[in-house]
């Protein structure tokens, strides 16, 4: 499922990796996530050891030196994982403005930006 062939890696900067799989599948992979793990994990914050990546041919999957490897599985659910800050911004921006233009409104450009910004600052 993973192997250098099949798969594109390109450093995107600080701890983000874009990989592309052979079924077209691809993302960004932020792995600040792994900073506050431990363990292995710790020497992530050499950002140079960190960089140091590689595909493991025998393994399958995304290797730094012989010491941490990620599960090919777990890397593609990561390419996966929708943005939900995304979404839910784009909810509110639609639920603040759907009103505004609506006949017979006389909301104006000032009391939208108003709204939504209360909207996005207390999550309602």
């Amino acid at each position: 499922m993973f192997q250098e062939s099949h798969c594109r890696l390109g450093y995107q900067g600080g701890y983000r990796i874009e990989l592309t799989f052979d079924d077209g599948r691809s993302g960004v992979v932020d792995f600040s996530q792994y900073l506050d793990r431990g363990g292995v994990f710790a020497r992530f914050r050499d950002l140079e050891y960190f960089c140091s990546f590689r595909v493991n041919h025998e393994l399958g999957t995304l290797t730094w030196g012989d010491e941490i490897d990620i599960a090919p599985e777990r890397l593609y659910s990561l390419t996966r994982r929708p943005c939900w800050t995304t979404f839910a911004l784009l909810f509110v921006l639609r639920s603040a403005l759907g009103g505004l233009f609506e006949r017979g409104s006389s909301a104006g450009p000032a009391e939208a930006v108003r709204s939504v910004r209360h909207r996005v600052l207390t999550g309602v």
